[in-house]
């Protein structure tokens, strides 16, 4: 679960979601189901009527979990039941919520942690999602657009609140490792800055946060090996983090393979 408030010279907040860091808020271990999906129009009566069932509880619950986002309690119990929910259709699937304080609207966005055999069933979910007031409903969790990533490159990105440490992408630099051209993928170590003093499970969860909200659950999943947390700055052989993407779309318009230390 992910839980993402969004309002003009706002900082954001941002809690982790369990797979990140391979295991729930209360400890338990991610059961991952490894069985293939099936096509929407393939999901059986049994499938469809937990889509529904989590639907309905969730539109009755609705204006209660939009108030308990606005004032930001804790709220377990809640978690609990809809994550519930979710795995009676998937144990794979998850949520996320993001809150916007302008408007006072929300959003839930089901989630499957960049797994592309999950896309269908995410899909059938979000497609039978009934008309909630002042709520939306989004299928994964996706990259900054254009204008979000122009925001970030010219420094006007929000803070995001973590830890009670507000940080902004745009002060986020990455050293790149090794990157194979074969299968696509990164491997990076992540600098928060100089201000920040946080051990090494919270600097963890953070990079990862960071990186999900810039490049999306597909895109991670799919590019990203490997994330470090570099305690020291090595400014001379440092990149702003909001070039990652640019790295791996250069990935897909060459050919051949390649690692770099």
């Amino acid at each position: 679960m992910l839980i993402h408030k969004v309002a003009p010279q706002t900082a954001s907040t941002i809690r982790p979601l369990p797979e990140i860091i391979g295991r729930c808020p209360q400890g338990g271990v991610v059961t991952l189901n490894t069985k293939p999906m099936r096509t929407n129009i393939e999901m059986s009566e049994y499938t469809n009527k937990r889509i529904t069932k989590f639907w309905n509880y969730f539109t009755e619950h609705s204006a209660l979990i939009r108030e308990y986002m606005l004032i930001d309690p804790d709220y377990d119990v809640l978690y609990e039941e809809l994550i519930q929910k979710l795995n009676l259709i998937s144990r794979r699937i998850d949520y996320a919520i993001q809150v916007n304080l302008t408007d006072e609207t929300c959003k839930i966005i089901i989630i499957g942690h960049g797994y592309p055999k999950l896309v269908p069933k995410i899909k059938a979910v979000v497609e039978a999602a009934p008309i909630i007031p002042n709520w939306s409903v989004q299928a994964l969790l996706q990259p900054l657009d254009h204008d979000e990533l122009e925001l970030v490159k010219q420094r006007l990105d929000k803070p995001v609140l973590f830890y009670d440490c507000e940080l902004r992408m745009s002060e986020i630099t990455f050293k790149l490792l090794s990157y194979d051209m074969k299968t696509k993928k990164v491997n990076i170590s992540v600098y928060l800055g100089d201000d920040y003093s946080i051990d090494s499970l919270g600097s963890t969860v953070i990079i990862w946060e960071f990186l999900l909200i810039l490049l999306g659950e597909m895109t991670l999943r799919r590019n990203i090996k490997l994330t470090e947390f570099l305690e020291t700055p090595q400014k001379n052989k440092l990149s702003p983090l909001y070039e990652l993407p640019q790295l791996i779309d250069s990935m897909y318009s060459n050919r051949g393979r390649r690692r770099v230390q």
